[in-house]
């Protein structure tokens, strides 16, 4: 059983839908580039420069600043596209109907049930 939040395509502006894609996009690379930097930090050959492993504090810091820049560049090119792509086929499609709505986690167990 879903809930209705109320919350249609068409009532989300430019900015609110490029913000939602760049942080969601940002989060992902900053926890990808704390996973490698923490490897690095730990011995493992997860980044280099200049085609060279580095390791320690030195891997920690190289890998948060690759990724950080890497994620920013990344995450700004994705939420612009994705927000356009969302405004775009919003003036096409019919999306009024289309809702945003959470699911009750009180029927999980109906889901994954083993009776048959």
């Amino acid at each position: 059983m879903a809930f209705e939040t109320g919350i249609g395509a068409q009532q989300l502006t430019f900015g609110s839908l490029f913000r939602i894609f760049f942080w969601s996009g940002l989060a992902f690379w900053m926890v990808f580039g704390v996973t490698i930097s923490v490897l690095a930090m730990l011995g493992m050959n997860t980044v280099t420069w200049n085609s060279q492993a580095v390791h320690g504090v030195q891997g920690l810091m190289t890998g948060l600043l690759i990724s950080g820049l890497l994620g920013l560049i990344v995450a700004s090119l994705g939420g612009l596209v994705s927000a356009l792509l969302v405004k775009l086929f919003g003036g096409f499609l019919p999306m009024d109907n289309l809702r945003s709505s959470r699911q009750s986690f009180a029927n999980i167990s109906t889901v994954f049930s083993d009776s048959e």
